[in-house]
């Protein structure tokens, strides 16, 4: 499975993937993860299985981003937010776009565990 982590912060992005690795070698799994601090480089690239976006960046921003990939590829993409502001998914739905799921920085592993499960 290939995952996209995009954060205009490098350390979230260090982290979140560390988190991500470990839960892969617990399970066995075989998790390939890019990281990406900007949108506009993350849309250049091919299909991810599975992306993770920072609500709130300078640029581009995880809402433009996942219009963008939903534009892109039809719909057919798993996006999971990031996010340090508690009222993000309110705001997010409350605008019409879909998510697959929130997750609070910073990331608790039993919470993106079952984010991935």
């Amino acid at each position: 499975m290939r995952i996209a982590l995009l954060d205009d912060e490098a350390h979230e992005t260090e982290r979140l993937e560390q988190l991500i690795r470990a839960y892969a070698f617990e399970r066995n799994y075989d998790l390939q993860c890019e990281r990406f601090c900007d949108g506009r480089t993350l849309l250049e690239q091919g299909k991810f299985d599975l992306y993770f976006l920072d609500y709130c960046m300078d640029a581009m921003d995880g809402i433009a981003v996942a219009k963008a990939l939903k534009e892109k590829y039809s719909h057919a993409v798993t996006i999971c937010y990031l996010t340090n502001y508690d009222a993000a998914a309110a705001q997010i739905i409350n605008q019409g776009i879909h998510a697959d799921g929130f997750l609070k920085k910073p990331v608790e592993m039993r919470l993106l565990a079952e984010k991935l499960d």
